[in-house]
């Protein structure tokens, strides 16, 4: 094993900073995958992604001007994540005015647009931090 030097002695790091090779770790036997199958679970049941054509062009229209904001600023963006977060927040979580939003002035966009996707929590399904979006629409 390598040594360190530092000032005047000469230390070699503890064991638990030894690496391990991933190789070398055991693979699970399907019988332990099928016993922890709870950390791999599925989506909660209210998640969806149904909504109506109109619906669906909106969203694309929104996630394409929030993409192009997110390149001006020199930071690629996922499209098929934003797609899916905004999609979800309107189908499942917060029914949305996709019209005001798609509109909305610069800054009142990117509130929406940049917080659905930093506070959704996409295996449960809901939005981290009571955040609600600017343009949910009013529950009745």
């Amino acid at each position: 094993m390598a040594t360190k030097k530092t000032g005047l002695k000469m230390t070699t790091p503890p064991d638990r900073f030894k690496r391990t090779k991933i190789a070398s770790l055991p693979l699970p036997s399907l019988a332990q995958l099928i016993q922890n199958a709870d950390r791999f679970a599925l989506p909660a049941p209210h998640i969806t992604f149904e909504t109506s054509a109109e619906d669906a062009a909106c969203i694309l229209e929104i996630v394409k001007r929030g993409v192009q904001l997110w390149r001006l600023g020199g930071v690629e963006l996922n499209a098929r994540m934003a797609i899916m977060d905004v999609t979800l927040c309107h189908a499942a979580l917060h029914p949305l005015d996709l019209v005001k939003f798609l509109t909305a002035e610069q800054a009142e966009f990117m509130f929406d647009f940049q917080g659905i996707g930093e506070h959704m929590e996409r295996r449960a399904g809901h939005l981290l931090h009571g955040f609600v979006p600017r343009f949910a629409r009013p529950k009745s």
